[in-house]
């Protein structure tokens, strides 16, 4: 096992698929009114439109437009309805429209002929099966220069898209996880191995990925407040003995200066409830009232 892992997000990354979502007629589902890009998208599926009270009801979910889509499409077609209109991420979800791949082999040829070193995928995207192909283009193109991805995450669905937070959070805890080298469950550390590594480095372009994965420190303290005595202590000697290292490492537009790397060194917990024999909690406010009062 090596030592060191080096884990990558995907898109714009180390590779860029050009997809686009569609606004369309409920009964023309394969024919888009006006396409919509990347950050329209986001916009969309995180409500920002809400308050233009533009309402689509389509396949299950709630989506919100614009005045400005909707505007351009009336213009189009003056007696369409709201209600007459879907929202589809087909691009999204259908491999076949997952064209002019993009690999950013840039960002990762500095790992070429490095010995002792393994690399991952930690990705916000939607389903690793329906990448599949994409992914084979990726490790074949990685392998013309001996690099190989030993580790896949997909944390996300389409539709959680919607809740940026809990993608960071789900980034970070498998950062820690294997700083660590034990799983987390809801807000603890349980007995289950996880493959260990003493230094990560972890790339994203995306600026709140890399901001709570630069908190991994406050998130090891709260994970171990709920962690039970016997595995509490085992991590607590592990970050004493070993100190594991984050790196992270933000995607720039400086051909100069790829990355802004932000270098965080676990360190033990001094912010946590100290523990006791009778399973009782000793806070620091319970020192304070015994003492001066």
């Amino acid at each position: 096992m090596s030592k060191i892992i080096h884990f990558f997000d995907l898109d714009n990354t180390l590779w860029k698929v050009e997809l686009k979502a569609w606004i369309i007629l409920k009964n023309k589902p394969n024919n888009p009114l006006i396409k919509l890009n990347k950050i329209q998208i986001k916009d969309i599926l995180n409500g920002v439109y809400k308050k233009e009270e533009n309402l689509i009801e389509f396949n299950g979910n709630t989506f919100w437009i614009s005045d400005n889509m909707f505007d351009k499409i009336k213009k189009k077609y003056p007696k369409i309805e709201l209600t007459d209109l879907g929202v589809s991420f087909i691009e999204y979800t259908n491999p076949d429209y997952y064209l002019n791949l993009n690999i950013f082999k840039e960002n990762i040829r500095h790992l070429i002929g490095e010995k002792g070193v393994e690399i991952g995928i930690i990705s916000a995207r939607y389903d690793a099966d329906k990448d599949k192909n994409l992914l084979v283009s990726l490790k074949d193109e990685l392998a013309k220069d001996g690099l190989e991805i030993t580790k896949f995450y997909y944390v996300s669905n389409f539709f959680e898209m919607r809740t940026n937070d809990k993608i960071n959070y789900e980034k970070m805890k498998i950062l820690l996880e294997h700083l660590i080298g034990f799983h987390i469950k809801d807000n603890h550390f349980i007995p289950i191995k996880q493959d260990f590594f003493k230094e990560i480095h972890f790339y994203d372009d995306e600026i709140q990925n890399i901001n709570v994965a630069n908190d991994v420190q406050y998130y090891l303290e709260e994970y171990l407040r709920n962690t039970e005595d016997e595995l509490f202590h085992k991590i607590i000697d592990r970050v004493k003995n070993y100190t594991p290292v984050l790196y992270t490492h933000l995607i720039t537009n400086n051909n100069l200066n790829k990355f802004k790397t932000t270098e965080i060194k676990l360190v033990e917990p001094i912010r946590y409830s100290i523990k006791v024999d009778e399973h009782k909690t000793f806070k620091f406010k319970d020192f304070i009232n015994k003492n001066y009062k």
